[in-house]
């Protein structure tokens, strides 16, 4: 005897109903999970040539070729971008990105760092590790500087030019100009490099520079009978002044 095949029964009322709610349930969990931004997610929205969104945070400053305009304790000269938060509260970095042109090998996502309203903070570019080391260098033939937010949109979107050694690229109210002196964590200050003047001092300090030898032909030998340039500074207060942590640039 041949066995009966049994016919499928089509599912009841009920059963749609309930295949129905899971489909439903599974599309909510779809929409409502939280967005997860991978790596090459983000260079591809970096790709886009437009600013995608508006945030508080902006590129303020880029060092792309430092000789001896910032040193660090360990000695090292390392590049750097400025991030300053515009807005009138105080704002966290806590899953921002830094890229450089599109890449996501030279990306770095910003640690939960607190920047008070008007304030700034400094992305060391030296790929050594540490918060707000980004794992990349800054070329100084030019290149593109990309602040990415929480979401992975655009925010801002810096093209800087080939930079001389300690010259910056960095905002002079609306526009984007070169200067010599750099500010990383501070105002920025336009200078004009052939006069030898500057917009502004930004500290005031006892401590001045009160002579430059450029051209030194006899003045001063060291031991060994050979002469230099100099820079004299100068206390001008009633008080010690430990000079440690200062810099020096022309």
């Amino acid at each position: 005897m041949s066995k009966k095949k049994k016919k499928r029964r089509a599912p009841s009322r009920g059963g749609w109903l309930a295949i129905g709610a899971v489909v439903i349930v599974a599309i909510l969990l779809a929409v409502l999970s939280p967005k997860t931004v991978k790596d090459n997610d983000l260079a591809s929205s970096a790709f886009k040539l437009e600013v995608t969104a508006e945030s508080d945070f902006v590129i303020n400053e880029i060092m792309a070729s430092n000789a001896s305009a910032l040193v660090m304790p360990d000695g090292s000269l390392p590049d750097w971008i400025e991030i300053t938060n515009t807005g009138n509260k105080a704002h966290s970095l806590s899953g921002y990105v830094l890229m450089l042109d599109s890449e996501a090998d030279n990306m770095y996502r910003l640690p939960d760092v607190q920047v008070a309203a008007g304030e700034s903070v400094v992305v060391y570019c030296d790929a050594r590790p540490g918060d707000m080391h980004a794992p990349f260098g800054l070329p100084a033939a030019g290149a593109t500087a990309i602040l990415m937010d929480v979401s992975g949109d655009v925010v801002d979107r810096v093209s800087y030019p080939a930079l001389q050694d300690n010259r910056v690229y960095c905002r002079d109210g609306g526009e984007w100009v070169i200067s010599s002196v750099s500010t990383p964590g501070a105002d920025n200050v336009v200078s004009d490099r052939d006069s030898g003047e500057t917009t502004r001092v930004t500290v005031a300090s006892q401590v001045q520079i009160s002579e430059i030898m450029t051209k030194n032909v006899s003045y001063i030998p060291d031991v060994n009978g050979n002469v230099h340039d100099y820079i004299e500074i100068e206390n001008t207060g009633s008080g010690d002044i430990n000079l440690k942590g200062w810099h020096l640039s022309d």
